[in-house]
């Protein structure tokens, strides 16, 4: 495997799982029901310019995934999580609070592109169950903390302007467990991105996180050719780094970036499970458990389905998730046989 040690720096932080707030501290126009469905325009990119990439983090998908999380946590503490990865400075804790909600400028994060897809407060359960929308009009969320029609759902741009929706109406999944859609009264406006999903074929350019676990070894043991770095959010908007492997993120620690290792705790079902790679998040998967949730990549047909299926419904515009496909430009490089740990 080309060596991407020269990347790597970190300082370590668990996540927490309790359920109260931390101490203070991407649209396009209408597609009528009637016309064919179509993947929605992405976000515009709001990160300021940035360095030439250099050749190894094109290398691999992975090359380019590490790259990108420690080009960007490159020199932080990691220690600090209300200072950097806290996505929010001010945020409302409960549905009386009149705090505003400001995002964080010195965030790991502020500024990747797919960020304002997330959002941070709702009229039902505040900063718990979000919505993370998909398209202009489509929300996705898990069933068993989805929001109910009626609810406001609020998202944040990037200069901290709230937008708000109303869910007009949500369909849960038929054939993925925990996954409902919601639809919103009307498409987000272009400063409210919305999160690209990870290509059908993603196993041809994330195999080490496919790979079977090589006999007799220990999760302690694996090496970095062996996974996949990933980016999650709790339910405190906090964004930490994990291992994705096989079906979902290894719950003990990481290899690639110990010293920023997080992981879904009591209260976040819902938040994101995301590939940083390009400066761009990319959808994988909703928590629904600690290692995440069904794996939204391989089944995108079903999921353009049921959107579809919810829009003609209620008379809406017809959106279909819209698929990174240029990632698939980049190939598999070689793994290395065994091999320790990356510090």
């Amino acid at each position: 495997m080309n060596k991407t040690s020269g990347i790597i720096l970190m300082l370590a932080v668990a996540l927490a799982g309790c359920t109260q707030p931390p101490p203070a501290a991407s649209g396009t126009a209408s597609v009528p029901s009637t016309a064919p469905a179509t993947a929605a325009a992405p976000e515009p990119v709001y990160s300021p310019p940035t360095p030439q990439v250099p050749a190894q983090a094109m290398a691999s998908l992975q090359a380019n995934s590490a790259y990108w999380i420690s080009n960007r946590v490159h020199g932080r503490n990691g220690w600090d999580t209300n200072g950097v990865r806290a996505t929010f400075s001010s945020m409302k804790w409960s549905l009386e609070s009149n705090w505003p909600i400001t995002r964080n400028t010195n965030c790991w994060l502020h500024g990747v592109k797919g960020l304002t897809a997330i959002s941070p407060f709702n009229r039902q359960g505040a900063y718990h169950g979000p919505a993370t929308a998909v398209t202009p009009r489509h929300v996705v969320m898990v069933t068993h903390m989805r929001l109910q029609p009626g609810t406001v759902v609020e998202f944040a741009t990037m200069d901290s302007q709230i937008v708000s929706r109303k869910l007009v109406a949500h369909s849960d999944s038929k054939q993925i467990p925990d996954f409902s859609i919601g639809l919103l009264d009307a498409d987000l406006p272009p400063s409210i991105g919305f999160m690209r999903i990870v290509p059908p074929l993603w196993r041809q350019i994330m195999p080490e996180a496919f790979q079977p676990r090589r006999p007799g070894s220990h999760p302690s043991n694996r090496s970095p050719a062996e996974v996949h770095p990933v980016v999650g959010f709790n339910h405190w908007k906090q964004a930490f780094v994990a291992d994705f492997a096989v079906s979902g993120v290894l719950l003990d620690k990481s290899v690639w970036f110990p010293d920023w290792f997080g992981r879904a705790a009591g209260g976040d079902s819902g938040h994101p499970l995301c590939l940083l790679a390009n400066d761009e998040l990319f959808l994988i998967t909703l928590y629904t458990t600690p290692a995440g949730g069904q794996l939204y990549p391989d089944r995108i047909t079903l999921i353009n389905g049921e959107m579809e299926e919810l829009s003609l419904a209620h008379k809406a515009p017809v959106y279909r998730l819209t698929v990174a496909e240029e990632l698939m430009r980049f190939k598999p490089q070689p793994v290395e046989s065994g091999g320790g740990t990356a510090n």
